[in-house]
Parts: C-alpha cells; sequence; structure tokens
C-alpha cells in the first residue's frame, strides 16, 4: 500500500488504502448505525440480475470517468453506486421506450425489423447512455430514482423477485448558473442549443416526462445531481456531485470520440 488517508467527513468513517503494484484505489468503511453497505451490495446483485447488460457497462463508464478524475465523490465526482443507478435509469427508459415502440404497429421493430428479445447490443446501450446524460439529460430540473418495488410474499411464503419501475422526478434549480452557459430547460436539451466549444445536442426527439412524476423537497434545490437511494427514501446519494457537468462534457465527447472511432473502420 503507498497510500493510507481517513475520510473524516464520512458519515460512516472510511480509509482510503492505494495498492502499490496495480494502482488500484479501495475504500474501506466501517459498520455503524446507519452503514448500509451490505444492502447496497444486495441491491446491487438484484439490479445486475434485472439488466444483465448493467455490469459490462458500468465498468466501462467507471473506467471513463477514473480516466479523467471524476469518479472520487470527495472531490466532486461521481460515486460508483450512483453511477449504477445513473446506468440503471437508462436501462429502464430505454426498455420503456423499446415496449412502446414494439407496441405500435407502425414501428419497424413490431413488423420485424426490430432486435430479437435477449439479443443486446451493448456498443448501442452504451451509445445510448453517453448521448441521453452527456447531451439531453438536465440535473437542474430533473431528478432520478430507479423506484424498487418491495418484494411481495407469494402464496407459498416466500418472496417474489423483485422488480424496478424507474422515474424522473421534476426539480426546481432555475436559479442555479450553470457552468459553460448551456442554457438548458426542461427534462432534455433543445435539440437546437450548441454548447460552449461547439459542442451540439443530440438531434434525436425530445423526450417527454413519464405519467408518474414527484417533486423534490426543497431541501434538495441547491443538490448539483439528485439520485434518489433506493435503501433511503429522500435521500440524495449524489449530493455532492458538483462535477456534473464536468462529467457529462466527458460522456458527450465520449459519445464523439466512440461515433468518430466506428466510422473511421473500413
Amino acid at each position: 500500500v503507498i497510500t493510507l488517508t481517513t475520510k473524516p467527513l464520512s458519515a460512516t468513517g472510511a480509509l482510503s488504502a492505494t495498492d502499490k503494484g496495480s494502482s488500484v484505489r479501495l475504500d474501506v468503511t466501517f459498520e455503524v448505525d446507519n452503514h448500509r453497505g451490505v444492502a447496497a451490495v444486495s441491491l446491487v446483485r438484484q439490479l445486475v440480475a434485472a439488466f444483465p447488460e448493467l455490469k459490462a457497462l458500468f465498468f466501462v463508464v467507471k473506467s471513463l470517468l477514473t480516466s479523467k478524475g471524476l469518479d472520487n465523490p470527495y472531490t466532486g465526482g461521481l460515486t460508483s453506486f450512483g453511477l449504477v443507478l445513473l446506468l440503471t435509469r437508462y436501462l429502464q427508459h430505454h426498455n420503456e421506450e423499446k415496449r412502446r415502440s414494439d407496441a405500435d404497429p407502425a414501428s419497424p421493430s413490431s413488423a420485424g425489423g426490430g432486435v430479437a428479445a435477449g439479443d443486446v447490443n451493448l456498443g448501442e446501450q452504451l451509445a445510448g447512455f453517453l448521448d441521453f446524460f452527456g447531451n439531453r439529460f438536465d440535473p437542474r430540473s430533473t431528478g432520478i430514482s430507479i423506484e424498487p418495488e418491495p418484494a411481495l410474499p407469494t402464496p407459498r411464503g416466500g418472496l417474489k423477485s423483485r422488480t424496478f419501475a424507474g422515474r424522473f422526478l421534476p426539480r426546481d434549480q432555475s436559479s442555479v448558473s450553470e457552468p459553460f452557459g448551456a442554457g438548458r430547460s426542461g427534462l432534455v436539451r433543445n435539440q437546437s442549443q450548441t454548447h460552449a466549444g461547439g459542442r451540439r445536442t443530440s438531434e434525436e426527439a425530445t423526450m417527454p416526462l413519464p405519467h408518474k412524476i414527484d417533486t423534490l423537497e426543497r431541501r434538495f434545490h441547491l443538490d448539483p445531481l439528485y439520485i434518489e437511494n433506493p435503501l433511503v427514501p429522500n435521500h440524495n446519494v449524489t449530493r455532492n456531485c458538483f462535477r456534473i457537468y464536468r462529467i457529462q462534457r466527458a460522456f458527450s465527447d465520449a459519445l464523439v470520440n466512440l461515433r468518430n472511432g466506428v466510422l473511421a473502420i473500413p
């Protein structure tokens, strides 16, 4: 171990260690009354079972954030748990959109031109995630919840498999200024909006808010990003993610590089 530091601001108490050989950073927390690490591990396992593509997407996006120095919550980055929830919400939204498309008689997928059931294109999923949260999502006006449904007892006294149905939560940060002058409004950004540095938003159609919405409490007004903790209702797991706009810029730039790389393949 080459570094070993304490985290005095952590609610649970933590040690951060870095392995000398691999330079892998490891945070060790100690079990106290408000420690929910074991429950979080159980939840993540359930999410991976419900969304098989989640694991691969997580490692790719986590590597991206690490390379940019945007994965450390103590310096305004996105936590691993927060990233899991962010990816889960995208996959929920993607599945909802696909179900609606498959149910539409005019949709090519409903006529046999779509992706076969169980056939997941990870490249398409990654590009969709980077586009949605890098170019279209507005953290000032929208919060996130994966809203897990409680496990229900079966007639034999067991538990049904846990299912997850997410939602977007409207929030008002209209008085909070945003770096880079993006000028976002609503859940998604204006399609014709050009960002500083020449970065353009997605050309995809504006996505409406889902029918099920709640209003966030005023106490979360100044939080840069709101992702509800499914283990603790009305608790924001990303309240310290003040580098969210740099994270979104990293997502958007990665999408451009990804698309340019694909186009460069003969």
